[in-house]
């Protein structure tokens, strides 16, 4: 990262044990805290370790030893604060407790009940369980979009989504968690069961044969599901690698909505297939791949306007609940809300998702009551 003129390095840094009284082992330990950051500058080698936890036993011992060694967190400059993002391992191990200590009732934590399960995705051509993910997404009952690290769930011996996991990287949200979990009485596809599908589209395994058929090895990159409004997106870029080549190369995204599936060239057409604003491509690049023109793409032609396949609304659970986002307190900062949720409102309306509408037009007149208040008028 650059910050105040500097290129700087940022390292997570966790104080670990296998010695905590009554605690449940993780590996080869049974106490973790996400402790400290470390930023190390690139040109003259510089290196500070801030506090993050004072309150953490293990570092507080390490403070006392050695009393020069770390510098408050309240230091930190807001050029690299702002850079920060939670600690993707501890989140690793945050998700695999939850997994069983989201049971709150003791009689369905002792029959283990409502185990949840890592969800399986196909990286490259085998199974692995999915690792959390990094995104840009806008959370439900939130105003603005937010960095944070995401990580679905799926039950036991089951592979619908059941939950999802949210670890917040912004301002004041740092380091929060949110848990959703979806209406038990509602199907919503899992990670695996999309990988299934992506393997029976006709086209998608057409296309697959032709690629590998022609000597390329086709490399499937990793499976995100991203919650969007009120329903979720899967997207999986498809890699094709020729024999000739060691390197790579981005052939196609896979976007999956509900029961709509499309793989084209690039992010914005496989949406625009999935939504039903253009025309799959998959039936002449596998006509280009039959002639053995891997290079050959065609871009989408416009098809009819649909409306993108809803998914039940993801709901806070009663451990992790979202926190009220709350509105500027300037003028200029309130007329930028403003105009935001009035352009989301029409999009909503255009998609025909008159609950979404409602709120956000609900969120305008707030905010539009908070502008009269500061301007008197």
């Amino acid at each position: 990262m650059v910050a105040g003129g500097h290129l700087l390095w940022i390292q997570d840094a966790y104080t670990v044990t296998d010695n905590y009284p009554y605690s449940k082992p993780s590996g080869d330990f049974n106490y973790i805290r996400y402790s400290v950051k470390v930023t190390v500058d690139t040109y003259d080698g510089t290196t500070t370790f801030y506090l993050v936890d004072p309150d953490d036993p293990i570092a507080r011992t390490w403070d006392k030893i050695f009393p020069d060694l770390f510098t408050p967190f309240e230091e930190m400059p807001d050029s690299i604060r702002a850079h920060l993002r939670y600690p993707e391992d501890l989140f690793t191990v945050q998700a695999d407790v939850y997994l069983t200590y989201h049971m709150r009732e003791a009689q369905l934590f002792y029959n283990k009940e409502d185990v949840w399960n890592i969800p399986q995705e196909v990286f490259i051509d085998t199974q692995q369980p999915i690792e959390p993910y990094y995104v840009i997404m806008r959370l439900p009952g939130e105003a603005r979009e937010e960095f944070m690290l995401i990580m679905p769930f799926t039950p036991s011996r089951r592979d619908n989504t059941i939950s999802w996991l949210a670890a917040r990287s912004d301002g004041e949200n740092y380091g929060k968690l949110l848990a959703f979990r979806f209406p038990t009485e509602s199907l919503v596809f899992g990670p695996a069961q999309v990988e299934s599908r992506i393997d029976q589209n006709p086209g998608i395994s057409q296309l697959f044969s032709l690629w590998k058929g022609g000597g390329s090895d086709v490399i499937r990159g990793n499976l995100l599901m991203i919650p969007i409004g009120e329903g979720n997106i899967f997207v999986e870029p498809i890699y094709l690698k020729a024999a000739a080549s060691e390197l790579p190369e981005l052939k196609r995204v896979v976007v999956a909505n509900g029961n709509s599936i499309a793989m084209e060239p690039t992010l914005g057409q496989a949406i625009d297939v999935v939504l039903g604003r253009a025309e799959s491509t998959l039936p002449a690049a596998a006509a280009a791949a039959a002639e053995g023109e891997e290079g050959a793409e065609v871009s989408p032609t416009p098809g009819p306007e649909l409306t993108p396949m809803p998914t039940p609304e993801a709901t806070p659970t009663e451990a992790l609940e979202a926190v009220p986002s709350p509105l500027p307190t300037d003028i200029a900062a309130l007329t930028l809300e403003a105009q935001a949720a009035y352009e989301r409102a029409q999009e909503l309306l255009r998609q025909g998702d008159f609950a979404g509408y409602g709120q956000e037009i609900a969120k305008l007149e707030e905010i539009l009551r908070r502008l009269v208040e500061l301007t008197g008028g």
